[in-house]
């Protein structure tokens, strides 16, 4: 879990070439404040997100799930 009770947190995601393919992540956020400080997950340089340059987790206690391809990550 991401620790939101004090600031908005940035996370960079590992590159695609570095990642096997199929790799999950859950992100969740853990103390409920998500939607004041939003978690801003970052691709790799020159990768995505579903095709965007960076996805926001902007709810109380809100999570994702993303998977790697040889493409990007994606949102499931």
């Amino acid at each position: 879990g991401v620790d939101t009770a004090t600031s908005a947190i940035s996370i960079t995601l590992p590159s695609v070439s570095s990642t096997n393919v199929g790799r999950t992540l859950f992100i969740k956020d853990e103390t409920g404040n998500g939607f004041t400080n939003n978690i801003t997950l970052l691709p790799a340089s020159g990768e995505t997100i579903d095709g965007d340059s960076s996805f926001a987790i902007d709810g109380d206690y809100a999570s994702v799930i993303l998977y790697c391809t040889t493409t990007g990550w994606h949102v499931t």
